[in-house]
């Protein structure tokens, strides 16, 4: 079974037909069974993340389901998402539709042994029994957010010698992906507002091509420059409390290695693959960088010139379209274009 995003569950249990249940106003308690009344606490969201794991999201209170036990027979509890393997859980299609629950971090899955409700759901190996055999059946729908995305328009190319290029392209989205509001740090709205607000948020990628320099080189000419690349520290604060992942210095995605640990890293399949990224190979961070440049025309003519960088600019966004922190940006030095005329010419630039 492959649970839809947009839509809230009810987790059914095959032997007595009760219904995952979570009725406390703190963390930490059990998650119990009893008959279906369709109030938020027995309502669920399964939420993809990688290797078709999957978090189990209440929809009364934002908290996931979790085993943090060594051992069989404890209680399925419920706390806020921290991303570890005990709060990852995997789906195994029985016949009729029915799913064997079970827990990454131990192998052992979701059973109710009980003759009474009100008990708690607890772990144990599987054995096949209708007590381990449980049935997720949609019970309301909600509209996942999008936008619409454009290619990243083109680097500015002269007509004549004494053009002026514009300092920057259209700034246009290009890639978005869907964030959970469970791995979401949103200042104003908790684990409880956030699920029923903001299931999902957009995660969005906008890309322009900024200028970096631009000048007419006279024959056998070198013009000196300068160019700044790389991510403040401010906005690696940024994506790190928004989003819980920082940038490295190659550019990728860095997981698991600030803030909120592992909040984001079984996110990172799908934040890597829908915002046309990677994840990063290296411990490193990025940081702003300003380095200095020359440019030689070797030609017998003059030649003007100007050098653009791609900027990418990340933002999330609730569901009405207010951002919940301000965007961040980055540029890598290794992805320029420049522009020339006369056009046929390249010049040596280092």
């Amino acid at each position: 079974m492959i649970p839809n995003q947009n839509q809230f569950y009810k987790i059914v249990n095959k032997k007595n037909d009760l219904v995952a249940d979570y009725g406390y106003p703190e963390t930490g308690k059990p998650v119990t069974l009893w008959p279906w009344h369709g109030e938020d606490n027995q309502r669920w969201m399964f939420v993809p993340l990688n290797d078709n794991y999957y978090a189990i999201v209440n929809k009364k209170n934002g908290l996931v389901a979790d085993y943090g036990y060594p051992e069989t027979g404890k209680p399925v509890t419920l706390w806020p998402w921290h991303g570890g393997d005990n709060q990852q859980w995997f789906l195994h299609d029985l016949e009729g539709g029915y799913q064997k629950i079970s827990n990454k971090k131990n192998g052992l899955v979701a059973d109710y042994g009980y003759p009474e409700t009100g008990k708690p759901m607890t772990l144990w190996p599987w054995h096949g029994g209708d007590n381990q055999r449980w049935l997720p059946e949609a019970v309301e729908s909600f509209t996942l957010p999008s936008v619409q995305t454009y290619p990243v328009p083109a680097v500015p190319q002269y007509t004549n010698i004494n053009e002026v290029l514009p300092n920057q392209t259209q700034i246009v989205t290009t890639h978005y992906t869907l964030a959970t509001c469970i791995a979401v740090d949103d200042p104003h709205y908790n684990d409880q507002q956030k699920i029923k607000t903001n299931p999902y948020y957009l995660y969005v990628k906008k890309q322009y091509w900024k200028k970096v320099e631009s000048h007419v080189l006279a024959p056998k000419e070198s013009y000196k420059y300068t160019m700044t690349s790389g991510m403040t520290q401010e906005d690696q604060n940024t994506v790190s409390k928004t989003v819980s992942h920082t940038i490295g210095v190659d550019a990728g995605f860095q997981f698991g290695k600030e803030g909120r640990f592992n909040v984001a890293a079984s996110l990172s399949y799908q934040y890597t693959e829908q915002l046309e990224t990677t994840v990063s190979h290296t411990t490193i961070q990025m940081t702003e960088t300003t380095q200095e440049h020359s440019i030689i025309n070797d030609e017998n003519y003059n030649v003007a010139w100007s050098k653009y960088i791609l900027v990418s600019e990340y933002s999330v966004q609730r569901s009405d379209g207010t951002l919940v922190s301000k965007p961040w940006t980055v540029t890598d030095h290794n992805t320029t274009q420049s522009s020339y005329y006369p056009l046929e010419t390249t010049l040596l630039d280092k």
